[in-house]
């Protein structure tokens, strides 16, 4: 018995070592293939691919979907000297996941995002007055604020979409 059990349990463990080198990237998911905790490519597109078993090769799973981000709401003060509660959000998608890796975790690029946006509307509102705000010039206002944090972003693999 103890003949079987042991053969049984080794081909067991070699198998279950073995599947870990499979890397099962969902259509929501973009992933980042590490070996020996340096990074070796990012896979964008949904499938199966390989990677060094564990504790050799390991993976970060990162979303491809847009993600949101709702900040407390901020007072700015206008270039009339006029406060302004604004209550935003920012939507976004990480669209470089090795820079995003290398640059940020998850918890740091949320508070990021907040910071970029927060910055770029400051910007933004500094320089206009309540009138513009409230005039059909906001979306050209919005745009410049999206594309400033866009371009703050970039560096962390980030764009922002809304």
């Amino acid at each position: 018995m103890n003949r079987i059990l042991i053969p049984v349990a080794i081909v067991l463990v070699i198998a279950f070592w073995a599947f870990s080198a499979v890397v099962i990237v969902r259509e929501d998911q973009q992933a980042v293939v590490r070996s020996f905790n340096a990074i070796q490519r990012a896979q964008t597109d949904a499938g199966l691919s390989f990677k060094l078993p564990s504790p050799f090769g390991s993976v970060d799973y990162l979303e491809k979907r847009v993600l949101a981000t709702d900040p407390e709401i901020e007072q700015f003060i206008l270039s009339d000297d006029t406060r302004l509660d604004v209550d935003y959000y920012v939507r976004y998608r990480i669209t470089d996941p090795i820079t995003y890796v290398r640059n940020t975790n998850d918890f740091q690029s949320v508070q990021q995002v907040e910071q970029a946006s927060k910055d770029s509307l400051s910007e933004a509102l500094r320089s206009v007055d309540l009138s513009t705000v409230l005039s059909d010039q906001r979306d050209q206002l919005l745009l410049e604020v999206r594309s400033s944090i866009s371009e703050k972003m970039g560096q962390l693999g980030i764009e922002a979409v809304d």
